[in-house]
């Protein structure tokens, strides 16, 4: 796409949200109305008219965050900061496409909207029907896919995974993916807004929407002259590491390295690498965080800041439950297999501390009851009968960016406190490692002459013995250990 495509599709995508939030505000309140009225009386066609209201607001939606993440996408100045926000369009796409044309199969929404576009048997309806139902079906085939909408919000066991799906994210894939969907939204909006206008004249006309009042511009532009820059730096610097984090992660994967590794040193240095895991992790949260503080400080529409303020939510959700709650086969977190284990066996007062303050903070989230509840309004637009966006677009608008930004702050804080204690325990795991590797140096050695002094006969043979060995042992430990540093000197200089 040329810059003077980009900055065309980003004002249409501006005029859009804004056209989309007046329209989803009304049919927002309208529907709640609509329930308490099936609840409470009879009305003919009610459950139509909320059929309708249903998809309606599931479309407007899924247009407003279609826009919302690719002009984040084309605001950004870093590949992976464009990136991290292209990746929700996946997560966007595959929630509504479940909500539509899945859940409660064979009785889904759309199959209930087919049934009251075919009264009548009007043949411009038919042919909208028609028009969906391929739409839906090329979507399916070419990019309705479950996997990338997990690792998309809810990253993935495997960091791998993740990274490798953050790398083989690109723009123009993505604009082809979104042109696919937008096949199927265009007409279901059309339809959608044709028949409730026709119910409800007086429509949208007359609704006003909210917008960025004096505190919160005053606010947001305050905090982007105070951390724009500041971020920018961090983004390129984390990005680095992560990339770097990567290349340490799959060193024994590389044909040259693995062919001159045994099988049994292949696999503890298999093994030994997971300690990698959470410093990988942790680098991609301040990543996928920051850029989502980002979003909200450049963005020009209060939704799309809005939406950006409860992105950042799931995000500080989803971090915590990484991090802190059980994640592996053996039911312990990383963060007790990565920091608190380690620091604890250093004997380190200062670092033990830490840990305690940090654990602190990370088991005051399991408490938060609000973030949890956003977060699951949000990673699900449909759940059974439920319409999750209905509440979602209630948190979004109630919100308040000025507790959530600090929060948001005070998480990143945490992550690089974090990070600076996850060094010293990647140190610990290398000096376990180095003296295992150590002790199979020496163990032949340490085997011969064991039995050599065994058969000695006189005392003074036996302490020459011992001091030979000695000797031996720490030549093979100088050389050993000389070769270790020429390695790590390669590295640092490739």
């Amino acid at each position: 796409m040329t810059p003077e495509y980009i900055t065309r599709l980003n004002t249409i995508l501006g005029e859009s949200l804004e056209q989309n939030a007046k329209e989803i505000t009304f049919w927002h309140e309208k529907i709640k109305e609509a329930y308490n009225i099936r609840k409470t009386e009879s009305k003919p066609n009610i459950d139509n008219d909320i059929t309708v209201m249903e998809i309606y607001v599931l479309v407007l939606y899924t247009i407003i965050a279609i826009a919302t993440f690719f002009r984040g996408d084309f605001n950004s100045e870093y590949a992976a900061e464009k990136r991290l926000n292209l990746k929700y369009l996946s997560f966007v796409s595959t929630e509504f496409y479940k909500s539509l044309f899945i859940i409660k199969k064979p009785n889904t929404l759309w199959h209930k909207l087919e049934s009251i576009l075919s009264i009548g048997n009007h043949a411009s309806l038919i042919e909208i029907i028609d028009e969906v139902n391929k739409a839906s079906s090329r979507f399916q085939t070419d990019y309705f896919n479950s996997k990338r909408r997990d690792i998309s919000i809810h990253y993935d066991a495997d960091l791998d995974v993740v990274y490798r799906h953050l790398c083989e994210i690109s723009e123009e894939d993505e604009a082809k993916h979104i042109s696919s969907l937008l096949a199927i939204l265009q007409p279901l909006s059309l339809v959608c807004s044709l028949y409730l206008h026709s119910e409800y004249p007086s429509g949208s006309l007359f609704t006003t929407i909210q917008q960025e009042n004096i505190i919160l511009k005053r606010f947001r532009k305050g905090l982007y002259e105070k951390i724009y820059g500041l971020t920018s730096s961090n983004i390129q610097s984390f990005a680095k590491h992560l990339d770097q984090n990567m290349n340490t992660y799959h060193l024994i994967d590389r044909p040259k390295v693995k062919d001159l590794l045994s099988v049994d040193c292949h696999s503890r240095l298999y093994q030994f690498r997971e300690c990698f895991k959470l410093g990988i992790l942790l680098h991609y949260l301040y990543l996928d965080l920051g850029t989502a503080v980002r979003g909200y400080l450049r963005a020009e529409n209060y939704y799309e800041q809005q939406l950006n303020v409860v992105r950042i939510n799931v995000i500080i959700y989803e971090g915590y439950k990484k991090i802190f709650l059980p994640q592996c086969d053996n039911n312990q977190s990383l963060w007790n297999l990565y920091i608190k284990t380690p620091i604890l066996a250093t004997a380190s007062i200062e670092n033990a501390d830490e840990v305690e303050a940090i654990e602190h903070i990370l088991h005051n989230y399991s408490t938060n009851k609000d973030i949890e509840n956003i977060r699951h309004h949000y990673s699900h637009f449909r759940k059974g009968k439920k319409l999750s966006i209905i509440d979602l677009w209630s948190d979004l608008i109630a919100i308040n960016p000025i507790s959530e930004l600090s929060k948001a702050l005070d998480f990143l804080k945490l992550l690089g406190r974090i990070i600076r204690l996850n060094q010293p325990c990647l140190e610990y795991f290398a000096q376990k490692e180095h003296e295992r590797n150590q002790l199979n140096l020496t163990a032949p050695l340490d085997d011969i002459f064991t039995k050599v002094i065994g058969s000695c006969k006189t005392i003074e043979e036996k302490e020459k013995l011992k001091d030979l060995k000695n000797k031996i042992r720490e030549i093979i430990l100088a050389n050993f250990d000389k070769m270790v540093q020429t390695h790590k000197n390669d590295n640092n200089h490739e």
